[in-house]
C-alpha cells in the first residue's frame, strides 16, 4: 500500500519466512522515507490504516520512549497509546536488550542507517515474534526544539504455527542471549549470518591505526576480516590459515586454534576510541551445510578465553616465583652446611687425629679423642645428609623445568645404615637396640 501525497511507502505483509529478503523488499520499497522532514504528528496518521505495527520511537539512552505508534502496533503490544507512550523502553530490559537498544540508536540514529532483527514479545501470555525494521527519519515534531532523527519502527509477525517457524525463533533466540561470537560463511567467506554478539564485536572494530577493519553494513563482513583483527607472530600465518579453512570440507576435521584479537574502542565514546590487543579468542571452524541453500558453509565460533589465559600466566608465574624462592632458599643452606662440612673434615684432618700428637697423651686422653673425632664424624655425616636433601629440593625445582639430570654412583648400604642408626640414636628412648 501506498500514500503517494504524502511520499510515504509501507509493506503491508502479514508473515516473513526470510527475514534478510524482507529487508532487502523493504529497502526496495521505501526509498523516500528518510528524505522528508516530518513536522507534525499528522503525517503519520495514514499508517493507521496498515494491518502490520508501525511506531515512531527515540532511542536516546536518557529518554528512551514511543513517540507515535499506530493501532496494530498498539495490539501487538496489547497497550492503549496512553500506555505506550509512558512506558520507559529502557527500563527492566536484559543485556542483550540494552545492547540491542544502544547498537539502534548509534546505527539508526546517529548513522542516520537502516537496522532490522528478530524480537519476541508476549502482549497476551503468549510469544509472538516479528521481524522488526527500523529506518531513520528526519522531524521537527511539536515538543522538540530542533530537527531531530527518530527510528521508524515496522513489526512484521512471523507465522508461527508451524514447527519449523518456532523451532527457528527459539535458535535464534539463544543466539541473541549467547555471548559466543557464532557466524555463517559461505565456501568464499561471505558472511551468511552473525548473532548480536558477533555483531557488536565486529562492529566497532577497527584497526589499532584507527582505521576500519569491516564495512560498518555487517552484511559485508568476509571472513577474511574475521582473521584481520587476529594477532599474527607470522605475516604468512593468516594467508596460510585462511586458505586451510577456505578448502575444508564437509568431512573436515574442526580447526581450532587461540590467538590475541584486537579489540577496539567504541566509536563516539567520550575521550576517544581506544585500541588495544590483548584479548584471546578461541576460534572453531565447523564444516557444515547451510539450511536454506543446502551449500556448504563454514560456522565459526570465537569465545573470549583471555580470563582463561590470565589464569594460567598467574599460575605460571607463582609457581616461578616458589620455585625461585625454593632455590634461594636450598642456596642459603648450603652456604653454612658446607661451612660444617669443611670445619668438620678440618679436625678430623688436623694434627689431633692424624696420629701425630705427643707420646704423653696418656690412654685416658686417646679414648675421649676417640669419641670426639667420632662425634665431629656424625656432625659431618649429618651435614652431607642434610647439603643431599637441599640438593633433592633443588632437583624438584629442575624436575618441573625437564632439567633434571639423574647420574648413576655406587653406595655403601652398610655404611649408608650405620650413619642412619647413628644419627637417631640420641632420638630412641632406653633398652632399644637399633
Amino acid at each position: 500500500s501506498s500514500s503517494r501525497g504524502g511520499r510515504l511507502y509501507w509493506l503491508g505483509y502479514s508473515h516473513c519466512w526470510n527475514p534478510r529478503t524482507m529487508a532487502d523488499h523493504y529497502k526496495m520499497y521505501t526509498p523516500a522515507i528518510g528524505d522528508r522532514l516530518y513536522s507534525t504528528w499528522e503525517d503519520f496518521e495514514v499508517l493507521n490504516e496498515a494491518h502490520i505495527g508501525f511506531a515512531v520511537i527515540d532511542f536516546t539512552p536518557e529518554t528512551g520512549r514511543f513517540l507515535w505508534a499506530n493501532d496494530a502496533q498498539c495490539q501487538a503490544y496489547n497497550m492503549t497509546r496512553e500506555q505506550l507512550f509512558a512506558m520507559d523502553i529502557h527500563h527492566g530490559n536484559s543485556e542483550a536488550a540494552s545492547a540491542m537498544h544502544k547498537r539502534i540508536y548509534e546505527v539508526v540514529q546517529g548513522e542516520n542507517k537502516c537496522f532490522h532483527t528478530h524480537k519476541t514479545i508476549y502482549p497476551h501470555g503468549k510469544a509472538l515474534t516479528a521481524f522488526i525494521h527500523f529506518r531513520p527519519i528526519r522531524t521537527r515534531l511539536p515538543g522538540f526544539d530542533e530537527e531531530k532523527t527518530l527510528s521508524l519502527l515496522t513489526l512484521i509477525p512471523i507465522d508461527n504455527k508451524d514447527e519449523d517457524a518456532q523451532m527457528f525463533q527459539r535458535s535464534n533466540e539463544l543466539l541473541r542471549h549467547i555471548s559466543v561470537l557464532t557466524m555463517t560463511f559461505d565456501n568464499e567467506g561471505g558472511l551468511l549470518f552473525s548473532n548480536p554478539s558477533a555483531e557488536d564485536f565486529y562492529y566497532y572494530q577497527t584497526s589499532t591505526e584507527g582505521k576500519s577493519l569491516v564495512d560498518k553494513d555487517l552484511r559485508k563482513l568476509r571472513l577474511e576480516d574475521v582473521f584481520a583483527t587476529c594477532v599474527w607472530s607470522q605475516e604468512e600465518q593468516q594467508e596460510q590459515m585462511l586458505n586451510q579453512i577456505k578448502g575444508m570440507t564437509l568431512d573436515s576435521k574442526v580447526i581450532e586454534f587461540e590467538c590475541r584479537k584486537i579489540v577496539a574502542g567504541i566509536s563516539g565514546a567520550e575521550g576517544g576510541a581506544e585500541d588495544s590487543v590483548g584479548r584471546w579468542h578461541k576460534i572453531r571452524c565447523i564444516p557444515s551445510m547451510d539450511p536454506s541453500t543446502g551449500k556448504f558453509s563454514i560456522v565459526v565460533t570465537e569465545f573470549d578465553v583471555t580470563r582463561m589465559k590470565e589464569v594460567q600466566q598467574a599460575l605460571i608465574r607463582a609457581n616461578a616465583a616458589q620455585e625461585a624462592f625454593v632455590a634461594s632458599i636450598s642456596h642459603e643452606l648450603r652456604t653454612p652446611l658446607n661451612g660444617i662440612i669443611g670445619l668438620s673434615d678440618a679436625m678430623l684432618m688436623g694434627p689431633a687425629f692424624n696420629g701425630s700428637r705427643s707420646s704423653l697423651d696418656d690412654t685416658h686422653r686417646e679414648a675421649q679423642d676417640a669419641k670426639t673425632k667420632k662425634t665431629l664424624g656424625l656432625i659431618k655425616g649429618s651435614a652431607l645428609r642434610l647439603n643431599l636433601l637441599v640438593n633433592d629440593i633443588l632437583d624438584t625445582a629442575s624436575s618441573k623445568r625437564d632439567t633434571l639430570v639423574v647420574k648413576q654412583d655406587n653406595v655403601d648400604l652398610k655404611e649408608e645404615a650405620e650413619m642412619v642408626c647413628s644419627v637417631v640414636a640420641p632420638l630412641v628412648g632406653r633398652n632399644v637396640e637399633l
